[in-house]
Order: C-alpha cells, then sequence, then structure tokens
C-alpha cells in the first residue's frame, strides 16, 4: 500500500515507522523509500536500477510468500448503508495449528486512482480502522474469530475507488499470515447487450458475451446468469428467474417449439455477488401455421 503522496494520514506514517530501518548499500540505515516489505518478513529497498526491473523484483518476492502455506483462511464483509461510513466485518478461521501468540487483525481502508504530482496512485492508505496496530486476536486450529470495524469515507475521497483491505500478522515476527480485500461499494456487473437465440432441433439456444466487467469498466467475477421468461414479447422481468446458469449460453429444451398459441420471450443479467445488472434486449420465438390453400385453376 502506498503511504505517501501528499494524502498520507498520520496511520501510514507510523506504520510506515512500525518497521525497522533497511539497508541501502553504501548510504546506511534508515527507513528508505520505495521499501517493499512481502508479507512483512522480507524486505525490498530501493530501485533494482530501472523500474522494470525494480517490478520484476517485486514480483519475485511476492511470489514466494504466495508459495507459502497459511495456517489461516479470511473472509470479509462490507456493509455501507450511509453514504460516509460502514462496518467491516473480518472472519479468521484457523485451519492448522498456530504457532504464533501475538496475533492482529488490521483493516485498512485503500483508494485506488489518487492522482497527484503527475502520477496516478493505486492502494493509497487512507486509514486504519482502529489504528495501525489493529486489533489482538488469540485463535487455534479449528476455532474462528470474527472482528468488527467501523470506518469513514470521506467527502475528498472517491468512494467507488476506494477497498477495504484487512490482514492478520505476527507482531513480535513481522509476519502476515493471510489477507483480503473487497471494495467498498459492491460492483454492479454490466448489462448483456448481444443476446441471441437459435433453433436447435426442438430446442432454444440463447447465448451472449460474457460479462467480465462492472458499470464503472472494471474487472468483475460473474457469479452466474438468470434467465428470465415469459410469454409477452416486451415484457419486464420480475424475480424469481425462470433459471440459473454459470455459463454464457442457456439451453431451453422444455418443449417451447411448435406451439402455435404460445410464444415464449426471453431476457437475461448477470449477478455478481447480492449485485444484479440491467436486463438484456428480448428475443424470442413465433411459432406460426400455415393453412393448405388450394392453387386456383387455370382457366
Amino acid at each position: 500500500m502506498h503511504n505517501a503522496c501528499g494524502g498520507y494520514s498520520q496511520d501510514a506514517y507510523d506504520r510506515f515507522f512500525w518497521y525497522p530501518a533497511t539497508l541501502v548499500p553504501g548510504q546506511g540505515w534508515a527507513h528508505w523509500t520505495p521499501t517493499l516489505w512481502a508479507d512483512g518478513i522480507t524486505d525490498k529497498t530501493g530501485h533494482s536500477g530501472s523500474v522494470p526491473a525494480t517490478r520484476s523484483d517485486y514480483k519475485i518476492l511476492i511470489g514466494n510468500r504466495l508459495s507459502v502455506s497459511s495456517p489461516v483462511t479470511l473472509d470479509l464483509q462490507v456493509d455501507f448503508p450511509k453514504a460516509d461510513s460502514g462496518t467491516a466485518h473480518v472472519e479468521v478461521v484457523a485451519t492448522d495449528t498456530i504457532p504464533f501468540t501475538t496475533l492482529r487483525v488490521r483493516v485498512a481502508v485503500v483508494e485506488d486512482g489518487v492522482y497527484y504530482g503527475g502520477k496516478t496512485y493505486n492502494q493509497l492508505l487512507r486509514d486504519y480502522r482502529p489504528d495501525h496496530l489493529g486489533v489482538p486476536i488469540t485463535i487455534a486450529e479449528g476455532e474462528t474469530v470474527t472482528v468488527s470495524q467501523d470506518f469513514p469515507i470521506l467527502t475528498v475521497w472517491a468512494v467507488e475507488n476506494c477497498r477495504i483491505v484487512a490482514f492478520v500478522q505476527d507482531n513480535s515476527t513481522q509476519e502476515v499470515l493471510q489477507a483480503i480485500q473487497k471494495p467498498v461499494l459492491t460492483p454492479v456487473p454490466d448489462g448483456i447487450d448481444d443476446l441471441t437465440i437459435d433453433l436447435v432441433e426442438n430446442d432454444l439456444l440463447l447465448q451472449w458475451s460474457p460479462v467480465v466487467v462492472d458499470t464503472n469498466g472494471n474487472p468483475i467475477e460473474v457469479d452466474l446468469y438468470h434467465v428470465y421468461r415469459d410469454t409477452v414479447p416486451f415484457f419486464s422481468p420480475s424475480p424469481p428467474p425462470f433459471d440459473s446458469t454459470a455459463e454464457a449460453f442457456y439451453l431451453d429444451d422444455t418443449g417451447t417449439v411448435g406451439d402455435t398459441l404460445t410464444h415464449y420471450y426471453y431476457q437475461v443479467t448477470a449477478v455478481a455477488g447480492e449485485k444484479e445488472s440491467g436486463f438484456s434486449q428480448a428475443v424470442g420465438e413465433f411459432d406460426g401455421h400455415v393453412t393448405n390453400i388450394e392453387p386456383p385453376e387455370r382457366k
């Protein structure tokens, strides 16, 4: 998390100096910037000759830590009922032996897309809750501990770019055991605008492009798609949906084809978490009856 660029808080300053000084050869020990702490125990101070080389070194350090198994798992729920405040609920589950005795849960508010000094900063640390020291916990294998913290969202922050970051760290060793983050605002999936329908033997095949971004154009993972069906061409869908699917297609094999008195029309939405996109355009099938008419006799 960035802790500089003119928008940093006192918490960010305190957090930076919570870690020990690092060494820059030829210049000595100090709290140098930039410094990366990978899970709190492996540091990389200074540049590696160029920005790409530094990023490569950071990637290696982070990758090495990602390969280390953790004795805990985290779940994070973010409630944001008001425009200026919310509550983060962090659930810590011990799945293995915990060899640490000074664990703390730290909860932070960070913001992406902060422009300052000609640069745009992501993961800018805005606030720690309740402070940078965190909340002490005691947990053993098989146990679950939940920590809830209220957080503010100041008017000068772009709430749509804010996230809650939570992590479990041992104060004695500085090791971070596990981390998780979620946006303050639950993103809404973008709508489907290319729904098609085709006849496959006696069934109807609906197809569309997978939804991969939210309404702000940010990446999103869709859980499933709701399929709504009605016998009215321009219907207004309402819950519950006719069916759901995790794929970007749906085959209606309920015998909808061939009935000249009943015609079916469809709309589809994308669902991520508790948020559902707007409705797609309607597509449908229409069965007609052709009467056998004898041609007139030639005169």
